[in-house]
């Protein structure tokens, strides 16, 4: 605890995120109990409950040694990504159809095309030029074992408690909360919803914040 409360990444981090409240407070007039409810849960609860499923196993894929100027790479990585969140993303609208940016499924697909490359195949092949295989992000097939057996029971009880969360709190249930969808279009829409964010924030979000 006493290591913890000496990094300075920590204070560096609460800085940050109270500039952040603050500017959504008086500059978007977000209530300022929202930022602390969403802080206390996704930034203390969850991490909380995922530490305790993990914290006496062992990585299941295992760590790779940084290499030489990886630093610099992650930097302008970085930088890459910040200049596509804030101008990227309409200088490369101005590139495509107007067509597929009018129509709501050509431009989803579009979208999600977008964020790949940026997130996940860039970065992919820029490793792999470095001597990274694809079973060093996790792309490989394995037999089932302990490891395995245990990271389903650590992803279903997550699962779980998101679920738990979204239901009754979060505003994303809130169409099923009201009974707007009938059973036939829960039965087709959440496999088609769960096999889409899996691409879209599983891959997307996680990919490049998980690299070696």
């Amino acid at each position: 605890m006493v290591l913890f409360l000496r990094n300075c990444y920590l204070y560096v981090l609460v800085l940050i995120y109270a500039i952040s409240v603050s500017v959504l407070h008086f500059g978007f007039l977000q209530p300022v109990s929202d930022s602390l409810s969403f802080a206390l849960l996704f930034g203390l609860c969850f991490p909380l409950i995922s530490w305790l499923l993990v914290r006496r196993s062992s990585p299941y894929i295992p760590d790779r040694f940084t290499f030489s100027g990886e630093k610099y790479i992650v930097s302008v990585l970085v930088l890459f990504i910040v200049w596509y969140i804030s101008y990227g993303t309409g200088w490369i609208n101005h590139l495509v159809s107007k067509n597929i940016l009018d129509t709501p499924w050509k431009n989803a697909f579009f979208i999600l095309f977008k964020k790949l490359c940026v997130f996940v195949i860039i970065p992919y092949f820029i490793y792999g030029a470095f001597g990274f295989r694809p079973e060093d992000f996790g792309f490989s097939v394995r037999r089932p074992g302990k490891k395995v057996s245990r990271t389903i029971l650590v992803f279903l009880l997550l699962s779980i408690c998101m679920l738990v969360f979204q239901l009754f709190i979060g505003r994303g249930a809130e169409p099923l909360r009201r009974g707007q969808f009938t059973i036939s279009q829960l039965l087709y829409g959440l496999p088609l919803c769960f096999l889409w964010y899996v691409f879209e924030v599983g891959l997307v979000e996680e990919f490049f914040f998980s690299e070696p």
